[in-house]
C-alpha cells in the first residue's frame, strides 16, 4: 500500500495514475475525499511515477517499491 499525506484535507476526488520508468501507464484510479492509500501490491519492486490530478492541478512524484 502506498500511503499519501496531504498538507490540506481534500474536498474533492483525486485521480491517480502509476507509470513505469518508460512512461507506460500501469494502473489508475480515483481517491475519494479522506482516502489516503493506493494499492501497489501488484507492482514488482522498482521505481515508478505517481501522478495525482485534481481539476485544477497535476503533480508527479517518483517512488520506489521495495
Amino acid at each position: 500500500v502506498l500511503n499519501l499525506r496531504f498538507s490540506a484535507r481534500l474536498s474533492e476526488s483525486l485521480l491517480w495514475e502509476i507509470h513505469n520508468m518508460q512512461g507506460q501507464k500501469l494502473f489508475s484510479g480515483k481517491l475519494a475525499p479522506g482516502e489516503t492509500q493506493i494499492p501497489v501490491s501488484n507492482l514488482a519492486g522498482g521505481q515508478y511515477f505517481l501522478i495525482l490530478q485534481t481539476p485544477n492541478s497535476r503533480k508527479t512524484q517518483k517512488f520506489v517499491k521495495l
